[in-house]
């Protein structure tokens, strides 16, 4: 459960029970509260919880995280094009140091075409032989710029790079992006096209710089998507992926169809079919997923989501089901 507040035109804003922040990247999902001011173009603010257990809903009360944070918003009266926050964040193990960093976003939105965003992580300590010390050093960055130079064409570009990080106290090493100590990086492009009929046509490429023993890693994917097939407000896409891992090679095929019936309800169907081969194991795999989604407002506050998942893998089948209720005050 959360409850959020976050009027751009209010004094304060406020999100409390499992929270992920859009001011501090780097911690992750959370179960406590985050609380901050607005004057302004300026925002400052705090959070503060436990680690969260995105597997079993569970809360480690023995890992806290905290952070402070102030923001910088401007260029409109509420919805701000240009936005930068500095944060430092600490994550601690029974009350010890186990990570503290400074992060760092912005966004800039340049005309109605042009978006830009960027974010990086800066760690102040490292283990040294078994020992830890000072060390100021960028540990993750990501860039990503879209650009729409006509009306029938969209194209996006990315660069992120990551080493893993290390948590003095749990002793675990958590990968951010990569899975190598060493700097590694990566870069993504994609395009779009937009035909009559309200038919796009999209490709993307993904590709992973190979860093020591590991080797070259990348995505070739392409996708085709109908919106409003002859005024009957079905939408139909199809998607498919190319993928050469670090230690897995494979293709994944997806299918989709979604349909609103009415100003308060909407349906979705969705099938994948992902084959993937481990290459050290020579053992060829194939998982199968058919997803049904309904979303229902049951009134102007109120709405409901229901999920279900049916899963054919070769390791063993299962049935996840999701439902969420919620409400806008």
């Amino acid at each position: 459960m959360s409850l959020s507040f976050d009027d751009p035109r209010a004094w304060y804003g406020y999100s409390v029970g499992r929270v992920t922040s859009r001011f501090v990247g780097g911690l992750g999902s959370f179960d406590g509260g985050q609380f901050f001011i607005h004057q302004g173009i300026v925002a400052a603010g705090f959070l503060i919880g436990s680690q969260a257990d995105s597997r079993t809903s569970g809360v480690s009360v023995d890992q806290q995280k905290v952070a402070g944070f102030i923001n910088f918003s401007w260029g409109g009266d509420v919805f701000r094009p240009h936005d930068v926050t500095i944060a430092y964040g600490r994550q601690l193990n029974k009350g010890k140091l186990d990570r503290d960093f400074l992060y760092l976003q912005g966004s800039t939105r340049l005309g109605s075409d042009l978006n830009i965003y960027a974010s990086s992580e800066f760690d102040f300590h490292k283990i040294n032989a078994g020992i830890k010390s000072n060390d100021f050093r960028l540990t993750n960055m990501f860039l990503s710029v879209s650009y729409r130079p006509l009306n029938w064409l969209s194209t996006t570009a990315g660069y992120d790079a990551a080493r893993n990080i290390y948590l003095f106290e749990t002793m675990k090493e958590i990968p951010d992006t990569l899975l190598d100590s060493r700097l590694q990086q990566g870069v993504r492009v994609g395009v779009t096209f937009r035909f009559p009929l309200n038919i796009a046509l999209s490709g993307t490429a993904n590709v992973r710089v190979k860093q020591a023993d590991t080797r070259n890693a990348r995505t070739l994917g392409a996708g085709l998507r109908i919106s409003d097939i002859a005024r009957s407000e079905f939408n139909v896409g199809a998607q498919y992926s190319d993928i050469r891992g670090l230690y897995t090679e494979g293709k994944d095929m997806t299918f989709d169809l979604d349909r609103w019936f009415s100003s308060t309800m909407s349906a979705a169907l969705r099938f994948d079919r992902n084959r993937y081969t481990v290459m050290a194991q020579d053992s060829r795999f194939v998982t199968s997923t058919a997803s049904m989604i309904l979303n229902y407002r049951i009134s102007r506050s109120w709405y409901s989501v229901l999920s279900v998942d049916r899963v054919w893998d070769t390791v063993g089948n299962s049935i996840r089901v999701y439902c969420e209720i919620g409400i806008h005050f």
